[in-house]
This record gives C-alpha cells, sequence and structure tokens, in this order.
C-alpha cells in the first residue's frame, strides 16, 4: 500500500506509484481530495497540496497520467472519497470514473458546497475497519464503509476490471455505446444511493418504504442471514436514525446484532460491535419512558455478549433504566379529591 500525505510534487507522485505498480504484487490505492474537471478538455486532475483551480494543469496530478501509472500493475484494487468541482461532477455524470481495465475500484465521489468543509467519511471508515478486522475483501469493505458515510449529492463508485474478452468495466457515469444488461449488485447500488438521497432530502417515509421493501426482497431471494440482507437491515436502521426516530433506529441495529451473531460472527468482530454500539447511541436518545423500558432488556442481553470498546456500557443502561423505572413510580395518579395534585414526570 501507497502512502503519501499532502503530495506536492505531481510527477513524484506519479513515480512512486508507478514503481510499486511494476513490482509485481497487487496494488493497493486509497484516494481521498478534491477532484477538478478543465472545462474545454474534460480532463481530470487530483489536486495537490499546494493545488489551486486555476494552476490545477500545473499543479495537480491528471486522472489520466494515474491510469497510466498503474497499468503495469498485476492487480489493482482502489478505495475512492473524493470531493469534485462543477465541472468534474458534469464529466462523472456522462463518463465513467475508472483507473483502467485491471482495476478494482470502490468508493465514493461528492459534490464541492459552498461554505461547506468536507471529510473523507468513506475512507475514515474503510481504514477503521482495515484497523479493527485485519482485512476485508473490497467489495465488502465497500459495503460496510458505506452505511456509515455520508454526504449530499453522493455518487457511488463501482467499477471492475475488463473481462477477457474485452468488455468495459462498468462504473458512475455512462456505460458507453453499447449498453449491457445491469447486474443485481447495480441495481442494489443504485437503490441503496436513491434510498439515501431521500432520506438525506427529507423524504423518510418515501425513503423507509423503499429501504424495507429491498430489505424485503433481498430476504426472500437471498435468505434472512446473507450479506445483502444484513446491509439493507443496516440501511433500515440508518435511515430510521435520520428520520429523528431513535426507537424504530435502536430496534434495528438490535436486530442487526442478532442476525450477525446467529449466523455465527464473534461477539468482537467489528461489525457486531459496531451494531451494538449503534443501537445503544440510539436507545439514550429515545424520550419516550414507555420505549426506553421495553428496549432496556434487550440492550442488557446483548450489551453482555458484546461489551464493546468502551467500559460501563452495561452499567449505563442499567443505572439509566433503573432510575427511569423509579421516576415512572413517583407518578401521582387522579385521586377521588379534586383538589389532589397530579404529577406526571416523564424522562
Amino acid at each position: 500500500m501507497i502512502d503519501m500525505f499532502d503530495p506536492v510534487e505531481p510527477r513524484a507522485v506519479l513515480d512512486r506509484i508507478s514503481a510499486a505498480a511494476q513490482s509485481g504484487v497487487p496494488l493497493t490505492l486509497v484516494v481521498a481530495g478534491q477532484l477538478h474537471g478543465d472545462r474545454k478538455t474534460r480532463e481530470l486532475f487530483l489536486a495537490l497540496a499546494l493545488s489551486t483551480p486555476r494552476t490545477v494543469r500545473q499543479t495537480a496530478v491528471s486522472w489520466r497520467g494515474l491510469v497510466s501509472a498503474v497499468e503495469a500493475a498485476a492487480g489493482v484494487t482502489v478505495l475512492v472519497d473524493l470531493v469534485v468541482d462543477a465541472s468534474a461532477w458534469r464529466t462523472l455524470q456522462q463518463f465513467p470514473l475508472s483507473l483502467g481495465s485491471n482495476a478494482f475500484m470502490r468508493g465514493r465521489v461528492t459534490r464541492a458546497g459552498r461554505g461547506r468543509v468536507a471529510a473523507p467519511e468513506f475512507v475514515s471508515a474503510c481504514l477503521a475497519l482495515w484497523q479493527k478486522t485485519g482485512f476485508l475483501e473490497p467489495a465488502e469493505l465497500h459495503r460496510l464503509a458505506l452505511v456509515y458515510a455520508r454526504g449530499e449529492d453522493a455518487l457511488l463508485v463501482s467499477t471492475e476490471p475488463a473481462l477477457a474478452d474485452g468488455a468495459p468495466p462498468g462504473g458512475v457515469g455512462s456505460s458507453g455505446d453499447t449498453p449491457r444488461p445491469e447486474e443485481p449488485g447495480s441495481r442494489a447500488s443504485g437503490s441503496l444511493r436513491a434510498v439515501l438521497l431521500a432520506a438525506r432530502e427529507g423524504r423518510h417515509e418515501q425513503a423507509s418504504e423503499a429501504a424495507a421493501a429491498m430489505y424485503a426482497q433481498v430476504a426472500r431471494d437471498l435468505g434472512r442471514l446473507a450479506p445483502e440482507t444484513l446491509l439493507w437491515m443496516e440501511v433500515c436502521a440508518e435511515v430510521a436514525r435520520m428520520a429523528m426516530d431513535p426507537v424504530r433506529s435502536c430496534a434495528g441495529w438490535l436486530a442487526v446484532a442478532r442476525a450477525r451473531l446467529e449466523r455465527g460472527e464473534p461477539c468482537d468482530a467489528a461489525e457486531v460491535e459496531a451494531c451494538v454500539d449503534r443501537a445503544h447511541h440510539q436507545w439514550q436518545r429515545i424520550g419516550s419512558t414507555a420505549a426506553l423500558v421495553r428496549l432496556a432488556p434487550q440492550m442488557i442481553e446483548l450489551r453482555r455478549l458484546v461489551p464493546g470498546q468502551r467500559s460501563g456500557s452495561l452499567a449505563d443502561i442499567q443505572r439509566r433504566t433503573e432510575r427511569v423505572r423509579r421516576l415512572d413510580v413517583l407518578s401521582v395518579r387522579p385521586s377521588s379529591n379534586p383538589e389532589s395534585a397530579i404529577l406526571r414526570l416523564s424522562f
């Protein structure tokens, strides 16, 4: 893996990548940054530390140069998290983002917004998952990272190495002059993008219905414990969170955690811990006493199995549940005395 933070010289970047590509071993690139487009030529440039929109031709790495640099590699896995300007965004609506015929690419591309600082949430999630699990296959890594990476107007990047007969890889944008049948994975990615976009735009009911429909379809076709089914369970829980519905989101993450444990994943697996942590976070945001108490036994059961990385999580649930129950007992019901005070404490 090549690590270069805040590089300055385009030629040095390309030379280092090219040298690694010629080593004869598979190459992994994690690319996070800004992508600029030339309005006249539609050429794409990856900004470096000293790049500005007006100087990209001199100070940035051309995407075409990156393609040339990795073409000698035995195989290339690329994870991208890019913020693009308006010109590059228009280009990507028409042409796929690819690093050549031997590249396996996954990630997201987000349109730049005025006054908004973009964070590389996708590659940060990928690196965190790698750190916790040691290694995940790129497709699985992409699937998990996208559940936690957000961003307005995001395009998902998904390209495969060319087939032996020379068929072009798929990707973001146009598929070329000859249309190809859409594969199930492509349909799932498109549906995921549509669901998350609807949720971000505030169309929460539509997003929830679409996510639930996809979950039901995938569970019926592949089985309730299939990886794709778990993905859509996670999407349903995340959509509920975006809709400010902590009760439904908490229940959803608890269901995902139980499903992962049922399919044999260990209690200390990163994905299992993440599900229980998210359920715990949503449970803490529940304002309804009845709902909080109703979900408490499930939270306690799973926290005993999956304590997570933070000490005291189980004690926090037990302490909060007991406090809420005590407050509920203090509620004073109406008596026969019309002058008696009616006190209802809610948590």
